[in-house]
């Protein structure tokens, strides 16, 4: 039997309701921290800008969902993998994530060889963001979309206002900027002026270890799951129990790695939704 991780639904919608109602700039939903299509929906419902997805694989379901935005949130070099997403931009609005120069002109090439004009956002992380911005901006094909930010150890108001920085270089340089993308589900908490959009995926159905930081309760975690084997792994630095026993059921620390791990959530209603894991030969 394919594992299965159960969904308090009404905790799900209220966590999604309030962390929109609350957010001070747009949210792009990314959905590492759930991959299935139903959840997507109720974050675009809530108001979400659109989403952020890291693999071909699955893109297309929300596509067909009617979700019309996406971003590709990580820095893809292989030229096959980028065409693949460029032939999904006649279907949407789609950027990416460019950590190196080297990437534009395939992207560029991926653009024409589909007819199609493919957004760029260059990452905050990148060695040289200004040459990334110059050339993305002079390829043909190729809009600049702006920039984008995240801290994996968890975004400060410092880091939020290198990003506006840079953003504010960038248009001194005479390019376009329109786009200041912060990311990470507690970076809503540093938001300083000048950043437009916030990139989150934890924030639908939480984890312990957002419990452990306080920056939830507990008892807003919607997902959990009876096998502890499932959470082998779902550490966080600052938390590194996988888990956390409430209940009767086993809260992940970390949801991603779990959501990787299950063939499906199993609502409190009863439904049964498809959690989209495939992979693309390795990559994505």
């Amino acid at each position: 039997m394919s594992p299965e991780a159960h969904v308090d639904l009404g905790c799900l919608r209220d966590n999604v309701r309030e962390y929109h109602e609350k957010a001070p700039v747009p949210i792009r939903a990314h959905i590492k921290g759930h991959r299935t299509v139903e959840i997507a929906r109720l974050q675009m419902a809530a108001g979400a800008c659109g989403i952020a997805v890291t693999r071909v694989s699955g893109t297309s379901a929300y596509l067909d969902a009617g979700i019309g935005d996406v971003v590709v949130a990580w820095p893809w070099r292989d030229p096959a993998l980028l065409g693949r997403f460029a032939a999904l931009a006649t279907r949407c609005r789609l950027s990416f994530h460019v950590d190196a120069a080297e990437t534009i002109p395939l992207l560029g090439e991926a653009a024409a060889r589909h007819g199609v004009t493919l957004g760029v956002r260059v990452q905050a992380d990148a060695p040289y963001p200004m040459a990334i911005a110059r050339l993305a901006a002079a390829t043909p094909g190729l809009t600049l979309d702006g920039v984008t930010g995240y801290e994996p150890a968890g975004a400060t108001r410092a880091h939020a206002e290198r990003l506006v920085e840079l953003a504010e270089g960038i248009r001194r340089a005479g390019l376009p900027c329109p786009v200041v993308a912060l990311g990470g589900t507690t970076a809503a908490d540093v938001v300083v002026p000048g950043i437009t959009e916030l990139g989150a995926g934890a924030y639908a159905l939480r984890d312990a270890g957002l419990a452990a930081l306080g920056w939830c309760a507990l008892g807003s975690v919607a997902i959990s799951v009876a096998d502890p084997d499932l959470l082998e792994g779902c550490g966080q630095p600052w938390h590194p129990e996988p888990y956390v026993r409430r209940g009767g059921r086993l809260l992940p620390t970390h949801v991603c790695p779990l959501i990787l791990r299950v063939a499906a959530l199993r609502t409190s209603t009863g439904e049964r939704w498809t959690v989209l894991n495939g992979a693309d030969g390795g990559q994505g």
